[in-house]
């Protein structure tokens, strides 16, 4: 059985809209993608600044996937 790797997928997702759709859509797919992965991004390095108290700078950064997740939707 072939594996695939969850971000080819995703390449290939955002690929389909462009195709399926305007390219409109298709940008704007690119996008929201870019504005998830730079909010998962400042999150992850949320611990090496000096903003917030320890512990809410821990617990963001550990749960940056679930938080970018629901400010996206």
């Amino acid at each position: 059985m072939l594996m695939m790797n969850p971000t080819v997928k995703g390449v290939q997702e955002l690929i389909d809209q462009f195709n399926s759709s305007t390219y409109t859509a298709g940008f704007l797919s690119v996008v929201v993608a870019l504005c998830y992965w730079a909010t998962v991004y400042a999150l992850e390095m949320l611990p090496r600044t000096i903003l917030f108290t320890p512990t809410i700078r821990k617990v963001l950064s550990d749960y940056a996937y679930p938080v970018s997740s629901a400010l996206s939707m």
